[in-house]
């Protein structure tokens, strides 16, 4: 026995082992013979004891005994417990003992080296550690207390194995921890050499939950969400003191995959690359919380990074390309419900722990709609300044809504969703400066915007009750305080609209206006119809139904009235002029009947104005008629009618018959409607043409002499009417 002590101590290195007993066993020609030892205690400075061996299988070299040297060169340790503690400075403590035991202590941690320094070279002939190729711990149960973390990890079955070969020492290990209703398998291999600058470590794993490890450490606090199975792969390169000089990981699960390679410089900087695919992008969100801050994304992304990191986890540089596939996306307080996607992909940059971020190559598949978008993004002090860049396709007006941000240009976003809703957005670009407070980056300031449409087929409603102009097509142009559209063709139930222009004004207000000019032909019934609806009605009171009108007509409409829903006539500012052929009326104005007539219009609130050659029940005549609209006493409308009359055409126009007068007279006639009821006529004219006989007076005046006529009638509000004076000279 006190060979076989003095054959596995290390008195050089102040280690002693004392065994309580040995039995020799025969293990084949390949060995001279086996020794079981029980009960064997490695022994430190001053007799302390640093383990404690319950059983114990020595094999020896036949080799080392022709030399005259009792060395083992195989061990076989089985039963231990074995408990590693690390305390608030770091440190750690270590011991292997029998079961009943759970003493560690610090010395034995000093010890380690001494025997791996053996194991890692060439066996040495002359030396009783020289023949040492093999040793063989299993059955172990392991415990492992972190001071710092609180937390405590153990292993009930683990096994490890130590070889020399050619390259120096090779480690094997395989484990399995426990957390309770469920365990890791974890496998390593790691190789050791003096005279390799690096230790080159794998391991592997199987059956790990994330949320078990974070629970535990305190540094991977994030990961206690992710619930999920991980498989997967760690090979480590790390110096003899220590030191990682790179990582490289290839781990799978339900929730994605990720592999890359990490290493470490000098200054102890990172560079990394790293390739994520099929990762749940809510997994994602539960790693970063200030990722999820800024949205809820449901989608699986594949993500390609490198950068460099530095020793404080703070990035100095990331380049990052993500691709994703069908999902949702969800922006509280600023899109109104969730955002479904058919893909979407970008590349980043970004700079010096994040004070400078820029996307290019942004695009997003909405499964017909399609954005294009690139991103500035700059810290300063406590704020973000922010560019976005965007261009959309393909957006159907029905879904706009979904997508324009509930704050951003509150006026025009509601008057376009609620008012156009049929049509397309072929080509829309917005350009965007932000400034995001740093610790509440979804309540943006916006700094300004502008922006640029191309737009068809759209149905447009100005008001309520009004038809809407449809398949309007043009473009538009928008700012942090206007919304203008221009309008290149459209129509207005059979009106055809050549050309409109709509702003919408002061959006950065309570105050929003909006004014619309269009450019219009077709149908007077039409036209007459449309200005006499709600809430205009402007020619309801001039007397003229609509369905009795004919006629082709080319106009010009403005409308200016607040940007809002319940609009009046008196919010609402009008102007407009037309000229209008072959218009016909029957009946007209004051019961004429209009025919043939050509004529010119102006409209406003307050007033009507018309003029041109009209026929007026047969009678050719010039025009000139003003229609009042404010109410009153004062005079409503008025006629300015002139041409050449007989005493036909008198009659028919429904003035007094005058039987004296005979010819042609050149006529002006004024007739005038006042607000009470009444109406005047006034009538003067050359009577050069004209044949004037009063025979009781014994009076005659022949045609080609020179005369004129005046007569003044007032006709009252129940149709009596009399002459107020009558004028010949």
């Amino acid at each position: 026995t006190q060979y076989i002590e003095r054959a596995v101590s290390l008195e050089e290195s102040g280690v002693e082992v004392k065994i309580e007993e040995t039995a020799l066993v025969w293990a084949g020609w390949d060995n001279a013979f086996d020794i079981r030892v029980n009960n064997a205690t490695v022994l430190g400075s001053g007799g302390k004891v640093l383990a404690s061996l319950p059983e114990v299988s020595v094999g020896f070299s036949i080799s080392a005994l022709f030399r005259g040297l009792i060395a083992p060169n195989r061990l076989e340790v089985q039963g231990l417990s074995a408990t590693v503690e690390r305390g608030g400075d770091g440190k750690f403590v270590l011991g292997f003992f029998a079961r009943s035991d759970s003493v560690a202590d610090k010395e034995f941690v000093n010890r380690i080296p001494a025997y791996i320094s053996l194991l890692s070279k060439p066996g040495d002939p002359s030396s009783v550690f020289g023949y040492l190729d093999s040793v063989q711990i299993s059955d172990v149960d392991i415990r492992y207390l972190d001071g710092p973390n609180g937390g405590e990890w153990h292993s009930p079955d683990s096994d490890i194995e130590l070889l020399r070969g050619d390259e120096g020492m090779e480690a094997i290990a395989s484990m399995a921890l426990d957390f309770g209703d469920r365990s890791t398998q974890l496998r390593a291999h790691a190789v050791f050499a003096p005279e390799r600058p690096v230790v080159d470590i794998g391991i592997e794993f199987d059956k790990l939950f994330p949320s078990d490890f974070a629970e535990r450490i305190a540094q991977l606090r994030q990961f206690e969400k992710i619930n999920l199975p991980l498989s997967g792969q760690i090979r480590v390169l790390a110096q003899h003191s220590g030191t990682v000089n790179s990582v490289a990981f290839d781990v799978k699960g339900a929730g994605g995959s990720v592999a890359g390679n990490v290493i470490v410089d000098a200054n102890q900087d990172y560079d990394m690359t790293m390739n994520i695919a099929g990762l749940r992008a809510t997994t994602l969100a539960d790693l970063l919380p200030q990722v999820s801050a800024m949205g809820q994304l449901d989608t699986l992304l594949d993500v390609r990074a490198s950068g460099r990191i530095g020793p404080d986890g703070q990035v100095r540089r990331l380049d990052v390309e993500t691709r994703a596939g069908a999902g949702t996306f969800r922006l509280e307080k600023v899109l109104p419900e969730s955002i479904e996607f058919e893909g979407f992909a970008f590349k980043a940059k970004i700079r010096n722990g994040f004070d400078g971020i820029s996307i290019k190559s942004g695009s997003v598949d909405f499964g017909g709609p399609e954005l294009a978008f690139e991103i500035s993004a700059n810290r300063i002090g406590d704020k973000i300044r922010a560019r976005i860049d965007a261009d959309l396709r393909n957006m159907e007006m029905a879904g706009l809504s979904r997508y324009w941000p509930v704050n951003l240009g509150t006026s025009a976003r509601r008057w376009t969703t609620q008012n156009i809703r049929t049509g397309k957005v072929d080509e829309g670009k917005l350009g965007l400066v932000l400034e995001l407070p740093v610790d509440d980056p979804l309540n943006p300031q916006i700094q300004s915007i502008t922006g640029t449409l191309e737009y068809s087929g759209l149905d447009v409603r100005y008001f309520e009750a009004f038809p809407k102009v449809t398949g309007v097509v043009g473009t538009a142009t928008f700012s942090g305080d206007r919304f203008d559209l221009d309008i290149l063709r459209g129509n207005l139930q059979n009106i055809a609209l050549d050309h409109g222009v709509v702003h919408m004004t002061q959006l950065d207000t309570d105050r929003e206006q909006i004014a619309i000019d269009l450019v219009v032909r077709g149908p007077l019934v039409t036209a007459i119809e449309l200005v006499n609806r709600k809430p205009l009605g402007l020619v309801g009171e001039v007397g003229i139904n609509p369905a009795a009108v004919g006629g082709e007509m080319a106009a010009r409409l403005g409308l200016r009235f607040p940007l809002r829903d319940d609009v009046q006539l008196s919010d609402v500012r009008v102007s407009g002029a037309a000229n209008m052929r072959g218009v016909r009326m029957k009946p007209g104005p004051s019961g004429f009947v209009v025919e043939n007539s050509d004529l010119e219009l102006k409209l406003s609130n307050s007033t009507l104005k018309v003029a041109g050659q009209v026929q007026l029940n047969g009678v050719p005549l010039s025009l000139d008629w003003h229609e009042i609209f404010a109410s009153g006493q004062g005079f409503r409308s008025r006629y300015i009618l002139s041409g050449d009359l007989d005493v036909d055409a008198l009659e028919r126009l429904g003035l007094p018959k005058l039987p004296f007068i005979g010819g042609v007279s050149e006529t002006n006639l004024i007739l005038t409607r006042f607000g009470d009821g009444r109406s005047e006529v006034l009538v003067s004219g050359d009577l050069s043409r004209a044949v004037i006989a009063i025979p009781h007076f014994g009076w005659l005046k022949p045609a080609g002499r020179p005369g004129n006529f005046r007569i003044g009638v007032m006709v009252a509000a129940d149709g009596a009417y009399q002459v107020d004076n009558l004028t010949v000279t």
